[in-house]
């Protein structure tokens, strides 16, 4: 059995030890966070341009009616962007669609920003991230 000094020191040297590692993990787990916030808006973005190519391309448009589509096309971004925490309309941006003619077969592509705004000011990484990304599927009606 130790002393009660001993035992006085051994305790002071585990919350040293404590004050020093806490800031760390404090660090590491913000880092941990941001990151898997990044990667759900990332997939979210991407899982959203799809989803709109995928309307695009499977629902039919005419002179007439393209503008109807093109915002039936936005909702379905939309709505796919819906599950992404803290969501904010005003900082999703969809681009004209394109319609795409080839030899083969028409294709329809879709391009949807998202600005991503990080937990924790970082010192090397910039206070708004903006994700693009662009999807393309084929026309089958």
């Amino acid at each position: 059995m130790l002393k009660p000094e001993k035992q006085s020191l051994r305790c002071g040297a585990a919350l040293v030890e404590m004050a020093l590692i806490l800031p760390l993990l404090i660090l590491l787990f913000l880092i941990c966070v941001d990151f898997g916030r990044f990667a759900t808006v990332h997939v979210a973005v991407t899982n959203a341009a799809r989803e709109g190519a995928n309307f695009g391309g499977t629902h039919s448009f005419t002179d007439a009616t393209y503008e109807l589509w093109k915002s039936k096309m936005g909702d379905a971004i939309t709505e796919e962007m819906q599950g992404v925490p803290a969501f904010s309309e005003e900082e999703l941006t969809i681009d004209e669609p394109t319609v795409l003619a080839s030899d083969q077969r028409a294709r329809v592509q879709v391009k949807v920003s998202y600005v991503f705004r990080p937990a924790v000011a970082w010192p090397a990484i910039p206070r708004e991230l903006t994700i693009v990304r662009t999807a393309e599927m084929p026309v089958i009606r």
